[in-house]
């Protein structure tokens, strides 16, 4: 079920697009390369998978190129509509074909029900507060065909995109860290909370990766759910 969102949910979310789109103009966030936490992840758990995936804020598309190239049938969807062509230029350089990119800053999306087999959201989903993530999870539910998986990440509160933000409400603030000035984060105190928010899914495992450089630390919870055949 599709759900309005209200002026205030629309307004970060406008603002978070905003900002992605000019840090993909300036050439930040452009990675030639798959997440190699991602690939391990998906070599031992989604391979065997049916065909039809969707990368939820597929940004430069450097997941999904890996997808497609492994033979999975890869959809998108983003904020940035500037990365949207980037995404759109690579395919057609690399694999001579189009790729379905939807744009959305409402996080609705426009795929039938039950359509996926598998939604996958790296690095994404802590661009968000408490209702548009439910949105995620709901909008993900709607699309997943029964028994289907969604794995997605959320950024550990402890990370250095949180450093000197400025908390607004439970599991939400607003980012001071470098380019994203004024983007909304919504981060889990304890990635056990996960199950508040996770209805018609079941937990499959929880995970977590982190490295640091120049002391600054990177933390980021990984989360596999299965949608339940019934609720």
């Amino acid at each position: 079920m599709h759900k309005k969102l209200s002026n205030n949910n629309k307004n970060h979310l406008d603002t978070n697009s905003q900002i992605w789109d000019s840090i993909y103009k300036s050439n930040n966030s452009i990675l030639s390369f798959p997440n190699e936490h991602f690939v391990r992840l998906f070599y031992r758990n989604l391979l065997d998978l049916g065909p039809n995936f969707l990368d939820w804020g597929i940004g430069s598309g450097n997941n999904a190129s890996l997808m497609t190239l492994l033979g999975k049938n890869v959809f998108g969807t983003e904020v940035s509509e500037y990365s949207i062509k980037l995404v759109h230029k690579l395919y057609k350089k690399q694999f001579n074909k189009k790729i379905q990119i939807d744009h959305i800053n409402n996080n609705i999306l426009n795929f039938k029900n039950n359509f996926f087999d598998c939604i996958v959201s790296w690095q994404v989903q802590c661009y968000n507060d408490n209702n548009t993530f439910k949105n995620f999870l709901n909008e993900s539910y709607r699309c997943l065909k029964p028994n289907g998986l969604l794995v997605f990440t959320l950024t550990d509160p402890s990370d250095i995109i949180f450093e000197n933000s400025n908390k607004i409400n439970k599991n939400t603030y607003i980012c001071n860290f470098q380019n994203q000035k004024g983007i909304t984060l919504f981060a889990l105190e304890k990635p056990i909370e996960i199950s508040k928010f996770i209805q018609g899914f079941s937990i499959l495992d929880i995970g977590f990766f982190s490295y640091e450089l120049h002391k600054k630390q990177s933390k980021h919870w990984v989360f596999c759910l299965e949608k339940k055949s019934t609720i």
